[in-house]
């Protein structure tokens, strides 16, 4: 009996650690892009999921994603946006690196009369 319940809890726990899902690590630096100065304050996010980040003084994101395929979209203030597609190959080796242009928007002049 005594057997019997330990094989069984074996392959009870053998089956809870092939479950687990595995997730990999995702770093990532947001630079300028004419300066490659560092951008704190960027968010690095995949839409549609709940993954997402905003980058540290030094321009350094980090996500731990489950195995797949993602979108990764990293946006600044004044910035362009970047879209990414991600896999596992990408995933967990080495630092990307997303340099962001400035937007040239320029707004049309406002005249302000009392009267």
């Amino acid at each position: 009996m005594k057997k019997t319940v330990f094989l069984f809890l074996s392959l009870l726990s053998v089956l809870f650690l092939t479950a687990q899902e595995k997730n990999f690590p995702l770093l990532g630096k947001v630079v300028d892009s004419a300066s490659k100065m560092p951008l704190a304050g960027a968010s690095a996010f995949c839409p549609n999921t709940t993954y997402g980040s905003v980058s540290n003084n030094d321009g350094l994101f980090f996500l731990r994603l489950p195995g797949g395929g993602y979108d990764l979209v990293v946006s600044y203030t004044g910035y362009e946006r970047k879209l990414f597609r991600i896999s596992n190959n990408q995933l967990a080796t080495d630092t990307l690196i997303v340099e962001l242009v400035k937007e040239d928007k320029t707004m049309t002049e406002v005249s302000v009369v009392a009267q």
